[in-house]
């Protein structure tokens, strides 16, 4: 499990420097978004881009959401409402819930990893082609998901 309690204008300010303008071509755009929580930093990283800030971490951990569903989820949460200044995330292997928002896990693709030491910096798309060319050289962790 990962569970976090952070800002809610502070996260979606660093997932949007993050993540790059909405006119950048989706090819050149990480498909993935890692969310790093460990001791009081959240860390959210994309596009060779790294953003930071203070958060209450209740339970440490590394996550990786598909990029084009956060964003879904987030723009609910552009207005916030003052019993939503903040929002409180926790990824188990059942699910994720955001605020008051439960989502089942597998139909997110979220990729967790409980000790924040052991997770790569990035996951990488595999398709059967990938493969063939990385043979050489492996990934840090190869995913296969549909698109």
């Amino acid at each position: 499990m990962m569970r976090f309690t952070i800002h809610t204008q502070t996260f979606l300010h660093m997932v949007r420097v993050v993540t790059g303008p909405a006119a950048m071509p989706i090819g050149s755009r990480d498909r993935l978004v890692r969310v790093s929580a460990t001791g009081s930093d959240l860390v959210i990283s994309a596009n060779r881009s790294e953003g930071g800030c203070q958060a209450e971490i209740a339970v440490e951990g590394v996550c990786f959401f598909r990029y084009q569903r956060l964003q879904q989820l987030l723009q609910g949460y552009q207005e916030t409402a003052p019993d939503q200044e903040y929002l409180e995330f926790e990824i188990t292997s059942e699910g994720v819930r955001v605020g008051q928002t439960v989502i089942d896990r597998a139909g997110w693709e979220v990729s967790l990893f409980c000790d924040p030491a052991t997770a790569p910096q990035k996951l990488r798309f595999s398709t059967s082609k990938d493969v063939e060319e990385q043979r050489g050289g492996r990934p840090d962790l190869q995913m296969r998901m549909s698109f």
